[in-house]
Order: C-alpha cells, then structure tokens, then sequence
C-alpha cells in the first residue's frame, strides 16, 4: 500500500507540473482537484457508512488536519522543486541551478513534506474510531475552504480554452488516482504500520518522480539523482531492520 501510494504521488508530480504549465493556474487547479475529491468521499462514505459524525472530543484533530491539507496544498501545487533531508536533498541539489537557483521552490517543497508529516501525525487518533472514508469527507471539505477563499483570484480569471483531453485525462487521473485512491491507501497503511514509518517510506516519492520526469517529460537523470534515491533507500531499510517490535494502529470503526 506505501509503495502504491508514493508511485501515484510521484507520478501526479509529473502530472501537476504538466497541468500548471499548460494553463492551469496553481490555487485554481487545487481547488477545482479537492472539490471533485471532496464529492467522491461524500458520496462514497455516505453509500458505505450513512453517516459523517465525529466525536466532539475529536473535532481538535479534525482541525489540525484540516489546517494541514490547507497548507500542504498550498505549498505544493506552488513548488517546483522537491526538498527533504539526506538524500531528497541530493535529488534537489541536481535539479537545474541546485538550491540557489530556486530557494523559494526549494523551501515551499520542504514546507509540503513537513505538512503532511503533520497531517499524518493529526490523523493517527482518528483512525482509531473512524474509517478513512469518513475522515477524509470530513477533514477535507474544512480544508478546502481556506484553500477555496485564497484561490478566487485566480478562480475569477481562469479559462478552460484550449484544454483538450489530455488536459482532462490529468485532471481525472488527478483526482481518482494520488487523491482518492491514495487517502484510502495511505490511512490503511498508517493504520498497520504507525505515521512514522509511513511517513519515512514516502521519501521515496521524490526519486520516482524524477523517473517518471525522465520518461514522460524527456528530462535527463543524472548522478546526483541516482546517489539520492539510493540514499533514501538504504535509510529506509536501516529503519526496518532497526524497528523491533511493531505497534500498529487498530482501525475499529464506528
């Protein structure tokens, strides 16, 4: 499930960036991406469960990472580089120009990292009592409001002249495919292995990205980016032979 996740992640990358250079304005694409969302979850989890409540004493959780998603969104769709720690460093580091080429890209991609370390972290109590449908059809729609709010100016000014299928065929792949399909992954995987290996894991979704930059943009892979994803494997590894004795969090439901 994290190996799935984090190839549709990277993959929608690659598919973002080709959206917001062909004429998708950034906040737009976000907000009409997450309202489409949005209406898949709502109609999915009330056809599964016919219901949306959450516990009062949980609604700080909710919040938290609702606030998260906002910021996350913010911060990706505006990136356009990837920044982490080790060995996405070396990634970024072998990007045209290296850091001090585009810092502002650089520090926006680190802050879409830190963000949905902590939406994950915020979530982990929740799934203790809900399903991931329920979350994310609760969570996402407060997040998307802010996101929402920030984005009528390029809302107001966006057209859809010129868009053709595959303009369409991004936006669906966009929306089922790292969004809807990967909030049900990433929760059930969070679930069985706990938000800090998950977490780890997803530090593969910068070097896959750059193989799919390969294939589908014709960018070129260099060194650097080869020494970086094989950093942020071997870390990965050192992490599961050097964690003992697993404790997953038990999704029980409502």
């Amino acid at each position: 499930m994290l190996l799935g996740t984090v190839l549709l992640w990277a993959l929608n990358i690659v598919v973002t960036r080709y959206v917001v250079t062909n004429g998708f304005h950034p906040l737009a694409y976000a907000t009409v991406r997450y309202a489409a969302a949005i209406s898949l979850f709502l109609g999915y989890t009330w056809w599964r469960e016919r219901s949306f409540r959450i516990a009062r004493r949980d609604l700080r959780f909710v919040g938290i990472a609702a606030l998260m998603i906002f910021l996350n969104q913010l911060s990706f769709v505006n990136s356009a580089h990837l920044v982490s720690f080790g060995g996405v460093a070396l990634i970024a580091a072998s990007a045209g120009g290296g850091f001090s080429g585009a810092l502002l890209g650089d520090l926006l991609a680190v802050a879409t990292a830190a963000t949905w370390a902590a939406y994950s972290v915020a979530i982990t109590p929740l799934m203790r009592r809900y399903s991931p449908f329920r979350i994310s059809s609760v969570v996402l729609p407060l997040g998307w409001v802010p996101l929402a709010l920030v984005s009528i100016p390029q809302l107001s000014s966006q057209t859809v002249d010129g868009f053709g299928w595959t303009m369409a065929l991004a936006f669906a792949f966009a929306v089922v495919g790292p969004l809807f399909l990967t909030n049900i992954l990433w929760f059930t995987a969070i679930g069985k292995v706990g938000p800090s290996r998950a977490t780890l894991f997803a530090n593969l979704e910068p070097f896959f990205a750059v193989l799919f930059a390969v294939l589908l943009l014709s960018e070129s892979l260099n060194g650097l980016e080869i020494a970086g994803g094989a950093l942020i494997a071997a870390g990965i590894v050192i992490e599961r032979r050097g964690h003992h004795a697993p404790e997953p969090v038990v999704l029980l439901g409502e």
